[in-house]
């Protein structure tokens, strides 16, 4: 889901989260039991998230070719620090996981 398009490749980056069923997710119902399971889960799936995103180099902005060059590709997430916070990033409820995360949509004029 699109919740936020941005207006031109110059704008904040669009946000975004993505939907999945816990059917489909499979996390068992221990793990999200208590309020600090579910602190923790959601943490654990930032985090992974995160990794992910920056290992598939997603993390980096393509900027170049002036003003007719590419622009945009750049997704984010509010990763954690080294803290276990409860955060907006991932919500876990018995109905699904959410992820909440940025992408800069690629643009060119």
């Amino acid at each position: 889901l699109v919740d936020h398009a941005q207006a031109d490749p110059f704008a904040a980056p669009s946000r975004c989260r993505v939907q999945i069923p816990m059917a489909t997710a499979g996390f068992p119902a221990a793990t999200y039991s208590s309020r600090v399971r579910t602190t923790a889960l959601c943490d654990y799936l930032t985090r992974v998230f995160a990794f992910h995103v920056k290992g598939a180099g997603a993390d980096q902005r393509t900027e170049g070719g002036g003003w007719s060059g590419a622009k945009g590709g750049e997704m984010t997430i509010d990763a954690p620090g080294q803290h276990v916070l409860e955060r907006t990033s991932v919500l876990v409820d018995a109905s699904q996981v959410e992820a909440r995360f940025t992408v800069a949509l690629p643009a060119q004029e």
